[in-house]
């Protein structure tokens, strides 16, 4: 297969960026927000790029180089319910456990998209099978929230893994459910040819929490890939943080593009995601995010979860595989003396723009967030607000297009 010639939504260079922090919203359903501009400033350029098929040269890109890998992993699941999702979420981590010779796994988020019109204008975010719109843009984790959310997630006998651990990353695997996916691919960035001067770190903003992501400005130096035909066998891994500067990938901008040699009779893309945060011992791995993604009408959506993975051990087996991480933590205590450092306190920067300090628009609007999570292991809103109020016009982090 050609490189496919198409345009990806980057963050247009707005001169509004140097001093204002870009965003987006969602409004609780009960807000009467009708001011565009109450809900976001973001602004895309479809740039014009190059994306080159991976499918006859896979091996030759490899996770910690790059910061994606493509391998092959045969997919079974025939229906998907929220048993079948939960099971996928433990096959993934039992795959990646050992592919990646991982010491620890933990899963904790699901997400689901479809190509479609929503079905209605209020979105249920309990709803363990909800589809809420998926961000647009080439995108990926910001460093301040990747270590914002490995602490929030972890629990206290996870927490003290963190005291013993080596490094620490966020992984992401990916693959479709159609028999092949023609429709909106997803195109990855290789890590070697990103300046991190082009990542522009956004708020997404909820009723009880904000996230944030890092948008990439379109610059020439940049390589984008994809694979062509992807079938349900074919995995894609990708890295969204790693603790370690010592010359890994510590992230993958990537975003579904339009594909122009997509046959007419192409079904709407649908594929499944799962996120992970890999923490080694001397390598231990945390699985984040389960998502499963259709794509639909151009709207994409979105739903989480939960789940776990790791690397390189630390003297203990691989094949030791606890459902909780209390006797690995056991383990460590008779063979390491204890420590109060973490591997998060103190991670180089390097790769990563300067954190920013832009003004956040949002905020001079009066928005205000009453932070209300838990996050339970398999529903990451945990008790938070119920239903947000999406419409035509409202739809996460769709922002604008400036060609």
């Amino acid at each position: 297969m050609p490189s496919v010639q198409t345009t990806l939504e980057f963050l247009a260079k707005l001169p509004l960026y140097q001093t204002k922090k870009p965003f987006c919203r969602v409004p609780k359903e009960d807000e009467n927000e009708t001011n565009p501009e109450g809900l976001s400033n973001i602004q895309w350029h479809n740039g014009d790029v190059t994306i080159k098929d991976l499918r006859d040269i896979t091996d030759t890109f490899k996770l910690d180089v790059c910061g994606f890998q493509v391998v092959g992993q045969p997919f079974a699941v025939s229906q998907l319910d929220e048993n079948a999702i939960a099971q996928y979420q433990k096959d993934t981590e039992a795959f990646l456990k050992e592919f990646l010779k991982a010491d620890y796994v933990v899963c904790h988020d699901c997400r689901r998209r479809k190509n479609a019109t929503y079905p209605s204008a209020t979105l249920d975010i309990n709803n363990p099978m909800l589809i809420q719109t998926l961000p647009h843009g080439v995108h990926d984790n910001t460093f301040e929230y990747s270590i914002s959310l490995i602490t929030k997630i972890l629990n206290e006998d996870e927490q003290v893994l963190l005291q013993k651990a080596k490094r620490v990353q966020i992984v992401n695997t990916w693959r479709p459910l159609v028999p092949q996916v023609h429709d909106r691919p997803l195109a990855f960035c290789d890590y070697r040819t990103i300046d991190p001067q082009d990542l522009v770190a956004a708020d997404r903003v909820f009723p009880h929490r904000k996230q944030e992501n890092y948008y990439l400005h379109q610059n020439p130096s940049q390589q984008f890939y994809y694979l062509s035909e992807q079938t349900p066998d074919d995995l894609l891994l990708m890295v969204q943080f790693d603790t370690s500067a010592d010359g890994h990938a510590r992230y993958c901008p990537h975003a579904s593009f339009n594909n122009p040699h997509a046959p007419p009779t192409s079904p709407p893309r649908e594929s499944i995601e799962t996120r992970q945060f890999r923490v080694s011992l001397l390598h231990i791995v945390l699985a984040y995010l389960v998502d499963i993604d259709i794509a639909l009408d151009g709207i994409f959506s979105t739903q989480l979860s939960k789940i776990p993975i790791m690397k390189e051990t630390s003297g203990i087996p691989s094949n030791t595989y606890p459902q909780d991480c209390s006797s690995l933590t056991q383990d460590m205590e008779t063979s390491q003396q204890s420590s109060t450092a973490s591997v998060l306190d103190d991670v180089d920067r390097r790769g990563f723009p300067a954190p920013s300090d832009k003004a956040q628009q949002w905020k001079e609007n009066g928005v205000e967030i009453v932070e209300d999570w838990e996050p339970a292991r398999w529903n990451i809103f945990g008790r938070a607000w119920k239903q947000v109020k999406v419409t035509v016009d409202l739809v996460m982090d769709l922002g604008t297009t400036n060609t």
